[in-house]
């Protein structure tokens, strides 16, 4: 009797464990895990020394300003006196990470980390954690206030893989509840990281997600940039978050690009990528902003401003300046000897 009244017990305190525990996300995803806190993590403010050629892993902007995240920790400088200073700071806030996509100078700064999600508002000074939830790979606060989240989730690989069958329906993803595959997940809080919501939905599992920005179709959404084997967007028409897939160069036509964007510099080559990289000895010397890496050249042509006509052509002549600090490097010949070079045209309508 007193064998099956312990068992009745111990069946009604786990059903009621089970009643009590938090729910899932939006969604039928591995991902429910409760948001972390912890005390503020106060750095140093230490003069640089020693730090010539020290690359930047992670660049943000402020309107004050520049973070740099680096090898040997967080350092920063003003945009007016260029001074550089080591952030000293305790070992519980992680080096390895990145800093969070965002729209204005004053947004708040996020460092998006695999051991969590951290926050500043005082320009590096003191640090908080936000979620611990998840590995996060990029964060973004919406202008209304959602934290949005890309985090990727790892699946050990099963001893069952080792026949040649396993290892194809592995890598035809058939046996996905099974497998060593990563997937990335969206995940979305409207309470600053205190409960996080699972909004990847109908997302394939082999789509990797990159990045989010604003929508610029609907305020109150968000927009996803990333691929497979091609680069895509990811779009959804309200907070039910059902996503469309579109590909980049499709959806780019029908949305006007910032003058930022229109105008910047886009150097890609297969075989070889000839760029400078930023560090804190150079940073202030060329246009980096918010780029870890520029073209290490600069194409300049005889005038800034061409008219065309219609089914006219015109000869433009364009002088590539290799930048004094990289060393020289002779570019990719694509075809017949003829490099291959872009020209982005703005017609009247500023289209």
């Amino acid at each position: 009797m007193k064998h099956r009244l312990k068992l009745v017990v111990l069946l009604c305190y786990l059903l009621l464990a089970a009643c009590q525990a938090p729910a899932p996300g939006i969604g039928d995803s591995p991902l429910a895990a409760p948001a972390g806190r912890g005390p503020a993590i106060t750095c140093t403010v230490e003069p640089a020394q020693n730090y010539h050629n020290l690359n930047m892993e992670s660049i943000r902007l402020t309107t004050d300003y520049v973070l740099a995240l680096t090898p040997y920790g967080f350092y920063r400088a003003t945009l007016k006196e260029h001074r550089w200073v080591h952030l000293h700071c305790p070992g519980n806030l992680p080096t390895e990470g990145s800093f969070a996509s965002h729209v204005q100078p004053t947004d708040p700064i996020l460092f998006s980390t695999k051991q969590g999600l951290f926050s500043t508002s005082d320009n590096g000074n003191t640090w908080h954690l936000v979620s611990n939830a998840y590995s996060f790979d990029n964060a973004f606060v919406h202008p209304d206030g959602t934290l949005y989240a890309i985090t990727t989730i790892r699946f050990p690989c099963p001893e069952s893989i080792h026949d040649a069958k396993s290892a194809l329906d592995f890598l035809r993803g058939k046996s996905w509840n099974h497998t060593c595959r990563s997937r990335s997940f969206i995940v979305m809080s409207s309470d600053f990281g205190q409960d996080w919501h699972d909004i990847t939905n109908n997302i394939d599992r082999k789509f990797y997600l990159q990045r989010i920005s604003p929508d610029p179709d609907h305020s109150d959404l968000i927009v996803l940039d990333g691929g497979a084997f091609n680069d895509y967007i990811l779009q959804a028409t309200d907070k039910n978050y059902n996503w469309q897939m579109y590909k980049t160069s499709n959806w780019r036509k029908n949305h006007a690009l910032s003058s930022q964007d229109f105008f910047a510099k886009d150097y890609r080559a297969q075989t070889h990528y000839y760029a400078l990289g930023a560090t804190l000895t150079n940073y202030f010397d060329y246009n980096f902003g918010e780029q870890v890496y520029l073209p290490g050249f600069d194409l300049l042509t005889d005038q800034t401003d061409y008219a065309f006509v219609p089914a006219g052509s015109k000869i433009i002549t364009a002088t590539i300046k290799f930048l004094p600090a990289t060393d020289s490097a002779q570019l990719i010949d694509l075809k017949d000897s003829t490099d291959l070079w872009g020209i982005r045209i703005l017609d009247s309508a500023g289209h």
